[in-house]
């Protein structure tokens, strides 16, 4: 008989009273009084670091925590609708976890919810996507995470202000070209310049990626050193880059930039034109 189907005589029910234990202290994640509600403050607090390298013997604020988590912050103003969380594809049984005189234990996917959350749907045991309503005012992280076997987990923090956030900055672009009437012969190297301006206020964090090019038929040179800097409201700034012409064809130079405005949020601008090299 095999070790998953067999059940011993009365003597060894003990192993199995021992897997029975271990599955209850794993299913017993979060350990909380409840989540504190206040208005106050759209920024969340910075992120301890116990959920980063779990709560070891102690708690992390409250919580148990286990080690070794991808922690993923959701940050909100004034959400009222739900949190859609995802967990790792439904499981398998053919790969034991622990096994006892009694049996294995095989895969089995956990929800952890902070006290307080209220559960919509899902959530449950070997159910990979988790529906949660953090009511607006939080002025913690709120953790839900969810955790297969005793892999580590993904840790979802959420922090949902109670004050709806100021109309945000926003990040413009605009891209010109020394190449004549948007040409380059093969061999020949053009300047784009590319101007980033802060619109409706301050962006700071800004870092533009690196040009994108649609074809070959153009290279370009290394991409700005300049990252991170801050722009104020009106403020504007140029890059260049420098493209050769490397053979016939059409090429789409594409350039980007993200950002952060005063209110935390991610604000991006791009901008894109084509040269011809004939």
């Amino acid at each position: 008989m095999s070790a998953r189907g067999s059940l011993g005589a009365l003597g060894s029910r003990r192993g199995l009273a021992v897997l029975v234990m271990a599955a209850v202290v794993v299913a017993s994640g979060l350990v909380s009084t409840g989540v504190v509600e206040a208005k106050g403050t759209t920024k969340p607090p910075p992120i301890p670091t116990c959920y980063y390298t779990g709560s070891g013997y102690g708690d992390c604020e409250g919580y148990i925590i286990p080690g070794g988590g991808t922690v993923v912050p959701l940050t909100v103003a004034n959400k009222t609708d739900k949190f859609k969380l995802k967990g790792p594809t439904p499981l398998q049984w053919t790969k034991s976890v622990a096994c006892g005189d009694m049996g294995c234990v095989y895969n089995h996917l956990d929800w952890f919810v902070a006290g307080g959350v209220k559960v919509v749907s899902g959530c449950k045991t070997n159910v990979s996507k988790c529906w949660v309503i953090v009511h607006p005012g939080t002025t913690a992280w709120v953790p839900v995470y969810v955790r297969q076997n005793n892999d580590s987990p993904t840790i979802y923090l959420i922090f949902n202000s109670g004050i709806p956030l100021k109309k945000g900055g926003r990040l413009q672009m605009s891209i010109t070209s020394s190449a004549t009437s948007k040409n380059l012969a093969v061999g020949a190297t053009a300047t784009i310049s590319v101007t980033l301006t802060a619109v409706a206020g301050r962006i700071h964090s800004i870092v533009p990626s690196a040009l994108t090019l649609s074809s070959t038929s153009l290279t370009a040179g290394p991409a700005p050193s300049a990252t991170g800097f801050s722009l104020a409201k009106g403020a504007s700034t140029v890059l260049h880059y420098t493209l050769t012409g490397a053979s016939a064809g059409k090429a789409t130079v594409t350039v980007s930039a993200m950002g952060v405005d005063a209110e935390g949020r991610s604000v991006t601008a791009s901008g894109a034109l084509s040269i011809r090299v004939p």
